[in-house]
């Protein structure tokens, strides 16, 4: 409607400046529209029409594109004839019904008088109109907001209102995106204008075929004053300016993550963290060589029992987007150290055993020696560990030394000087060499600690004489020898490892 304009193009850097934190990629200011009466529009996005959303009277009420309804920025009051157009909803020739006043006006030859229309009682002013965008191509772009000014009055009865449409599909179908609040006009009576923001649907992302329209619809308002029945009654209707489509920072997902280590042992683990930016909602991993090959953890841990160079595929999502990222990752896969403990599991108390490890270059035990053979004499049963290593890899092992009483009830055997073995310990084979004469032919038995008897011989008398045994078939461990010859009974022990 018409009124001076105060400073029009701060309102509108206003309304934009609201935007600057986000990324503006279309507008409408209805460019180089400024004549009164103008119906129909196209400009720098395409042409604008208006479809009939609803039963239309016969003196329906119209869309005009024009600057005698300025748009204007956010907090001004309405004005026209001089600024910027905006689209508004006006009335035509035909819907006053008070000709002199309608004159008075100016409207007989010129009815567009900005953002007003008339307050007739009979139902041929009823409009349903709905002013449609061109294409808005939203390739490439989420979250996307509309954005816009408007003034809307408040008609008597509720019988007006305005409301913002949708669609994805080219305008082949509409739904409702929002309905404006109507607004308290100035205390002149002219329009008040007001920033509107809303979200469009989550369809828009990346759609090519957007389109956003307005909808007018009034019908029969009401003054109950009988004054009025007869006469034209303007009424703030609905106006729209600077309208814009802009999508907020991006949001997508930048995948991004590291590794604990790449120079493992086999049957190590790496344990990989997600490094992305923005929040992602979930994650897809792929190891190439790896165990698991896939995982949809955030931060997996994965097996790794070959070397070689091999790939690692993330994958982030969130509601904006996705992103991956394929990183070569050099594994290299070290062989561990076999640990493998040699030395009697029993021995008898007072003894001494003595436990040889193998399979590295590095050993620990677990009673702090560091080489790889050792002597012990535990005087109970004990559990021995050590620790193998090759440099980089290792790997643990123990054994457990039983410690039994092993006294005979003749005499220790560790007294007797009669007879001798060697080499003790053993592997294969084992001599029993005698000190001194033996006047009778003699039984040799092997027995282990428990006294269980392993094997049995007989030699001739003999003296000073080497008998070569063969124990390879006998497990490792302690054992006995027991030459008998006549009344006469000698022991010894030996170790097979």
């Amino acid at each position: 409607m018409k009124k001076s304009i105060i400073f029009p193009l701060l309102g509108i850097y206003l309304s934009i400046a609201s935007l600057s934190n986000a990324q503006q990629f279309w507008i409408e200011k209805w460019t180089g529209s400024t004549a009164q009466g103008q119906t129909t529009y196209t400009g720098p996005n395409g042409a604008w029409n208006v479809v009939r959303s609803g039963a239309n009277g016969a003196d329906s009420n119209v869309w005009y594109f024009s600057n005698w309804e300025e748009g204007m920025g956010r907090g001004q009051c309405g004005a026209g004839q001089t600024g910027p157009a905006s689209a508004h909803m006006g009335f035509t020739r035909k819907s006053p019904l008070d000709w002199p006043v309608y004159q008075i006006l100016n409207s007989a030859t010129n009815p567009d008088q900005g953002a007003v229309i008339d307050d007739d009682r009979p139902d041929p002013t009823n409009t349903n109109l709905r002013l449609q965008s061109p294409l808005i191509n939203c390739t490439g772009k989420t979250n996307i907001k509309l954005s816009f000014n408007y003034i809307e009055g408040k008609a008597d009865g509720n019988t007006a209102e305005a409301t913002v449409m949708y669609s994805s599909n080219g305008g082949t179908t509409w739904s409702l995106l929002s309905t404006p609040p109507e607004l308290d006009s100035c205390n002149t009576g002219e329009g008040h204008w007001t920033y509107y923001t809303v979200a469009l649907p989550a369809s828009a992302n990346g759609n090519a075929n957007v389109k956003i329209g307005f909808n007018w619809t009034n019908g029969m308002l009401e003054h109950e004053d009988s004054i009025f029945d007869n006469y034209f009654v303007p009424v703030v209707s609905f106006a729209v300016d600077s309208i814009a489509l802009s999508t907020s920072p991006s949001t997508v997902p930048v995948a991004k993550f590291t590794e604990t280590d790449t120079l493992i042992c086999v049957g190590d683990t790496v344990h990989f963290t997600d490094l992305s930016t923005n929040t992602p909602t979930s994650w897809k991993w792929t190891f190439e060589g790896g165990n698991p090959g896939t995982s949809t953890l955030q931060n997996p841990t994965v097996v790794y029992s070959t070397p070689g160079t091999d790939s690692v595929k993330l994958v982030v999502k969130n509601s904006s987007g996705s992103d991956s990222v394929t990183r070569k990752l050099c594994i290299y896969v070290l062989a561990r150290p076999s640990a493998i403990i040699s030395g009697a599991d029993s021995i008898c108390k007072g003894d001494t055993d003595i436990l040889t490890a193998s399979g590295g270059t590095v050993y620990l035990w677990s009673n702090g020696r560091t080489t790889s053979t050792i002597r012990v004499n535990p005087v109970n049963t004990t559990i021995y560990s050590v620790m193998v290593g090759n440099g980089a890899c290792s790997v643990s092992d123990s054994v457990k030394v039983n410690v039994k009483n092993c006294r005979l009830g003749i005499a220790d055997i560790a007294d007797n000087n009669t007879i001798s073995l060697y080499p003790n310990p053993a592997n294969n084979t084992i001599n029993l060499a005698f000190t001194k004469a033996i006047a009778e032919n003699a039984k040799i038995d092997i027995t282990d600690i428990t006294g269980r008897l392993i094997s049995t011989q007989m030699v001739n008398t003999t003296a000073g004489k080497t008998i070569t045994m063969n124990i390879s078939g006998i497990a490792n461990g302690m054992y006995i020898v027991k030459v008998t010859a006549g009344s006469n009974a000698y022991f010894e022990k030996f170790i097979k490892q």
